[in-house]
């Protein structure tokens, strides 16, 4: 039996010559498909003349495998007919591409973003001077000390968190942006990456030299004024009451279909914006029947949490652009200039010397870890008490600016 496999675009008419490569195999039928270009045809067929002799002139059968075969054959060289017009529809392309080595093994490229997030976490937690799970249970020891921000005015309800679109998101999103911009009696605070316990010291070391908060708060703002770019979380305080009136996270891509962890995204620069009322309330505008004692622990606590607060809008970025091994050492250069890492005292009052000349970490050398690509970037312990110049520090900062176009107001995208 002859069989001829064709594909692609063929002219045909009645009894139109279908010839393979060696010879003339037979003609078409009267039934001819047709589509709007006429007698052109589209299809992956099989031809046979199912005589097995080979006669030539004979009237052909024509299959085609994208359509049903009304029972003239069950199966074609044992594939079953059924199972071809019934095929699931092919896998999406995936960027997890395996790479063969000259060895023969498989090596899976994955992206550069795809970081060991569990281990970021356990590496900075194990710099830590305390335990994290025994500073984690201090939370209902301070309940009654919190301070809810106003920024919850702005914040989605569990119903819209279950009934709107991406579309729908971003839209309010941009409208509670305009909002809080337009927010005339509030500064606009930037607050980076790990940054607020070095915000916190800062605000007291600028208090202690008689500034007022409205001015400390201004330092803040004038530190990232050559740094549009900045991927920063922002916070707005009303310096007059210390009224923490709103709040908006830092921005990141996330893979298609998992737009909605940008929630969670709200959610945790909610609970920044807590803390920053919560110190704000006791560190500023102190009543006199505060107690000192308790109020130093509870600073102490709110500093030492942003060991283990939510980082993941910075660091599960999956914009090819973002820095996320650079982000990674901002946080840990922040947390180690503010003492709460790196062997540092974290219930010392802050001096002007402490915090304006903090930096990142000594020991961190590029290409260290095990992965280069996926490894996060971890002080050595031995070096991670001392620390770096101001100069290195605003270095990282510019670094993760970098690459990174338009500001922190965008868009969010989805991969």
């Amino acid at each position: 039996m002859d069989i001829l496999l064709s594909t692609g675009s063929q002219a045909v008419n009645t009894y139109s010559s279908i010839v393979d490569l060696s010879k003339y195999v037979g003609d078409t039928s009267t039934n001819v498909e047709k589509t709007n270009d006429e007698n052109l045809t589209f299809a992956m067929c099989l031809y046979t003349n199912g005589a097995g002799d080979g006669l030539p002139g004979k009237t052909i059968a024509k299959i085609d495998l994208l359509s049903g075969t009304n029972g003239l054959y069950n199966t074609i060289l044992g594939i079953s007919m059924t199972d071809i017009v019934n095929r699931p529809p092919p896998a999406d392309a995936s960027d997890n591409i395996k790479d063969i080595t000259d060895e023969g093994k498989g090596e899976t490229t994955d992206n550069k973003n795809d970081v060991d997030i569990d281990k970021f976490y356990a590496a900075i937690a194990s710099e830590a001077p305390f335990s994290v799970e025994e500073e984690k249970s201090r939370e209902a020891e301070f309940e009654d000390m919190y301070v809810k921000s106003s920024a919850y005015l702005y914040a989605f309800t569990e119903e819209e968190k279950n009934t709107l679109s991406h579309d729908e998101y971003i839209e309010k999103s941009k409208e509670n942006l305009e909002s809080l911009n337009a927010e005339s009696g509030s500064l606009r605070i930037p607050v980076g990456a790990g940054e607020l316990p070095r915000l916190m010291d800062d605000i007291l070391s600028a208090l202690a030299e008689g500034l007022s908060f409205a001015e400390a708060l201004q330092g803040q703002i004038d530190r990232y004024s050559d740094n549009e770019n900045a991927q920063v979380d922002f916070i707005w305080v009303n310096p007059d009451s210390g009224e923490v009136t709103g709040a908006y996270r830092k921005e990141r891509e996330v893979d298609d279909g998992e737009w909605t962890q940008l929630f969670d995204d709200d959610s945790a620069v909610l609970r920044l914006a807590d803390d920053f009322a919560s110190f704000i309330r006791y560190a500023v505008f102190a009543l006199e029947s505060d107690d000192p004692e308790r109020v130093q622990e509870f600073i102490t606590h709110l500093k030492n949490k942003q060991v283990y607060a939510d980082y993941l809008r910075y660091i599960a970025d999956t914009d090819s652009q973002a820095d996320i091994q650079g982000i990674m050492e901002l946080i840990i250069a922040n947390l180690t200039a503010a003492g709460v890492i790196g062997g540092g005292s974290t219930d010392k009052e802050p001096d002007n010397g402490d915090i304006a000349g903090s930096g990142a970490a000594d020991g961190t050398e590029e290409g260290s870890g095990e992965n280069n690509e996926t490894a996060p970037l971890i002080p050595d312990t031995e070096s991670s008490s001392e620390l770096a110049p101001k100069e290195e520090l605003e270095e990282i900062i510019d670094s993760i600016a970098d690459g990174n176009d338009g500001d922190n107001a965008g868009e969010e995208t989805v991969a």
